[in-house]
């Protein structure tokens, strides 16, 4: 196993490589479901003004055919990714007509299950088994949990880095490298992480209906339920963090105890999820039945991916071709942004990320494992309570502290990001006074609009909606771009269509074989 010492920090950087570092690869994947005119969750096809979910590369559908996922290209500046989910959310605001696109993480009122339609690709393998996935996920944790929205940040840093003589200098591979920096970086988000839950949490609050029976401990406000000192609902045990996953292990610890321990759940049979002989009977109802049916089943903070674009399972692409980038997957869709989030959380991310990258990263241990649970789940749940303290290497100590201690780490990667003055100052007074915080700017807002959440989350999507409706479609950039993805997407599925070598299950077979 190579050691994390056996690569340099950032204080051994010289200007050059500090310089290279700003130009990363970065993307956002951002989620949301449209609603209809009923202000319902929408039952119409994506297809049918978006093009193949299948194939489209911009704007594919995540659980629900209802819940619209829109994926940047990689850009080396945040204010290009910025510029595209503006252009892009112009796109679909017009493409959709009457829709509108939820604003909130945390989803609005829901009748029953049923109204929740799962994602549907066409009749091809790959098709059939993208669906088969998601009618595996509804009946293992509910279709209230699915309809969860969230934003993705995919980083990478840039190829020429890797390059630099001080790193041949370690006689390692490309790829030993890169394993190194981002297993390391990841070790370092997991541990702070709740730091990203305490300011950019924003779903403190949801409509009762997405609880099937209220619990005691949450507080009414009209037809919805909160928390008084919450931040991120989505990422407390009732969101992603789901109770069913609670004792899953995963080791970040270096790639092949990733790939392991993902092989393993990915084979070991779990009878929880046996159902009963009356589901059994319907066609397709779960890929298997074990502990996680794909590798993407297990809901991490952040994960290692591969860029490598084969149609073979997500454990083996990493153990193959090694690590191009992490996966960020802990940020709320931001109330405040028509597009779901901020370029200076942008900016926050980026340079949390490297300074993650180049820190001390020491293996997680049990002990750890749950010191980090329980701080992002007392921090989802109570993060602006006054006072709160969490546990650092089986210590107490005060969050406001620890934030601070953050943010003045953070520094040199401000600096190396040319971040405003204006945006440090906000996160050190976000860190001192929980009121600054997103979720709390979130539920003061809707208490003093005297709206329910569901009202003031159709206010909002129309605001948005109208926004975006009167700018004018020639001056958009890119939707030739999209307008020729959505017709090119729908001959590709067409194409993959034309031909099934292979029956379903030999398909299926196949791709864990791979």
């Amino acid at each position: 196993m190579i050691k994390d010492t056996e690569i340099i920090s950032f204080s051994d950087l010289n200007t050059d490589e500090i310089k290279a570092l700003s130009f990363g690869n970065r993307g956002i994947e951002r989620e949301s479901l449209r609603i209809n005119k009923s202000n319902l969750i929408s039952n119409e096809s994506h297809g049918k003004y978006l093009g193949s979910a299948l194939c489209q590369k911009y704007l594919t559908t995540d659980f629900s055919e209802a819940l619209l996922e829109i994926i940047s290209p990689p850009y080396e500046r945040n204010n290009e990714v910025i510029s595209f989910l503006n252009e892009t959310h112009h796109y679909v605001t017009k493409k959709i007509q009457d829709e509108k696109l939820w604003p909130f993480s945390m989803p609005p009122k829901i009748n029953d299950d049923q109204s929740i339609p799962i994602a549907q690709y066409g009749t091809s393998n790959s098709a059939k088994f993208k669906t088969t996935y998601r009618e595996g996920l509804a009946y293992r944790y509910g279709k209230r949990m699915q309809a969860i929205s969230g934003v993705h940040f995919n980083y990478s840093f840039p190829d020429n880095f890797w390059k630099f003589n001080k790193f041949k200098s370690k006689n390692l591979s490309d790829k030993q490298l890169k394993e190194i920096v981002y297993f390391r970086a990841m070790r370092n988000i997991h541990r702070m992480n709740w730091i990203i839950l305490y300011f950019f949490g924003a779903s403190p609050i949801f409509d009762k209906s997405f609880l099937k029976q209220d619990q005691k401990e949450f507080k009414r406000y009209k037809n919805s339920l909160y928390l008084p000192h919450a931040t991120s609902i989505r990422m407390s045990e009732l969101g992603y963090q789901n109770i069913n996953q609670s004792n899953l292990r995963v080791s970040i610890n270096s790639l092949k105890n990733y790939v392991d321990d993902l092989y393993r759940l990915t084979s070991t049979h779990n009878p929880d999820f046996n159902f009963s002989d009356s589901l059994k009977k319907l066609n397709n109802i779960q890929l298997n039945s074990n502990q996680l049916q794909i590798e993407d089943e297990y809901y991490s903070i952040s994960r290692p991916k591969s860029d490598n674009t084969s149609n073979i399972r997500i454990a083996t692409k990493l153990k193959k071709f090694g690590v191009n980038y992490i996966e960020f997957r802990s940020l709320d869709v931001d109330p405040f942004s028509s597009i779901g989030i901020q370029k200076a959380t942008l900016d926050f991310l980026e340079a949390f990320i490297m300074f993650c990258a180049f820190s001390p990263s020491p293996f997680i241990g049990s002990n750890e494992i749950k010191e980090i649970r329980q701080n992002d789940l007392l921090v989802a749940r109570e993060g602006r309570k006054p006072g709160l303290e969490l546990m650092q290497n089986n210590k107490r100590v005060s969050l406001k502290d620890w934030a601070n201690q953050i943010l003045e780490d953070m520094e040199p990667f401000f600096e190396t990001l040319y971040i405003k003055q204006s945006d440090k100052t906000h996160w050190k007074e976000m860190a001192s006074n929980p009121e600054e915080t997103f979720s709390a700017k979130f539920i003061q807002t809707i208490f003093d609009s005297n709206l329910d959440l569901n009202e003031f989350g159709i206010y909002i999507a129309g605001k948005n909606s109208r926004e975006f409706c009167r700018i004018d479609n020639k001056e958009n950039s890119i939707w030739d771009l999209l307008d020729n993805e959505c017709t090119d997407s729908k001959k590709r599925q067409e194409s993959l269509e034309s031909v099934n070598p292979e029956s379903f299950k030999e398909y299926i077979d196949k791709y864990f074989k791979s």
